[in-house]
C-alpha cells in the first residue's frame, strides 16, 4: 500500500513538474525573426537652370561660327553673261573669294573688303571694279531674325559713266545677299536707298 502510495505520489510530481514548465515556456516573450532595415535611397531633385529654360513664345539664336573666307562681287565686261549672270551693258558679275580674319560677323567683313578696294581691276585678272572711283566706308551692317539686312553706307559716290549705275548696285547687292541668312535688303547710301543714289548718277 505504501509503496502505492509512492508511486501515485512520484506521477503527481512529474505531472506537476511537467504543467510549471509549459506554464513558464508559454510566458516567455516570443522573439520575432530578425528583418532586415532597409533605408529606401535619397531622392535627389534636379531643379532647371536657366540655360534648360526657353520662354514660351521666344528661340535661341546662336552665333554663326568664325569665318576666314567671304566673298565679293566684281564684273567681267563685255562677255554678254558668259561667266556669270548677265548685268548691265552685256557684263557679268562673279563671285571672288576674300581671306579675312576670323570673324563672326561675315556680311561686315565682306562689305568693308569690297568698299576697301581702290583699285580699277583686280589684279592679273581683268575684273572691273566700279567702285574704285567712290569714297565710301560701311557704317553699320545687320540681319535681323527675319532676314533683313539693313546696310548703311555713307561717302562719297562716283561713277565712270552711264553702265556703272547697275554695276556699281549689283556688285553691292549680291555682296549682301551672298550669305543664306539674308532673305530682304535695306541698303542705303547717306541715308538714301540704293537704287535712288544709283538712278541719279
Amino acid at each position: 500500500m505504501l509503496k502505492k502510495y509512492y508511486l501515485i505520489s512520484l506521477i503527481v510530481v512529474v505531472v506537476f513538474a511537467m504543467v510549471a514548465a509549459s506554464a513558464f515556456l508559454y510566458s516567455r516573450p516570443q522573439q520575432k525573426p530578425a528583418v532586415p532595415l532597409i533605408t529606401p535611397a535619397p531622392t535627389t531633385v534636379l531643379s532647371p537652370t536657366p540655360a534648360d529654360i526657353t520662354p514660351s513664345g521666344s528661340s535661341a539664336v546662336q552665333n554663326p561660327a568664325p569665318v576666314n573666307e567671304v566673298k565679293i562681287f566684281m564684273m567681267v565686261i563685255g562677255d554678254n553673261g558668259t561667266l556669270g549672270d548677265k548685268v548691265g551693258c552685256g557684263d557679268s558679275i562673279v563671285g571672288v573669294t576674300r581671306k579675312v580674319t576670323p570673324t563672326t560677323t561675315p556680311l561686315t567683313a565682306a562689305l568693308n573688303e569690297l568698299l576697301g578696294l581702290k583699285v580699277r581691276e583686280l589684279g592679273q585678272s581683268g575684273l572691273y571694279n566700279s567702285l574704285y572711283q567712290s569714297n565710301l566706308k560701311l557704317d553699320s551692317a545687320t540681319v535681323d531674325a527675319h532676314g533683313l539686312a539693313t546696310v548703311k553706307i555713307s561717302g562719297q559716290v562716283q561713277l565712270g559713266g552711264t553702265c556703272d549705275s547697275p554695276r556699281f548696285k549689283e556688285q553691292i547687292l549680291r555682296t549682301v545677299t551672298q550669305f543664306p541668312t539674308v532673305k530682304n535688303t535695306l541698303i542705303t547710301i547717306n541715308g538714301d536707298p540704293l537704287d535712288q543714289v544709283v538712278s541719279s548718277k
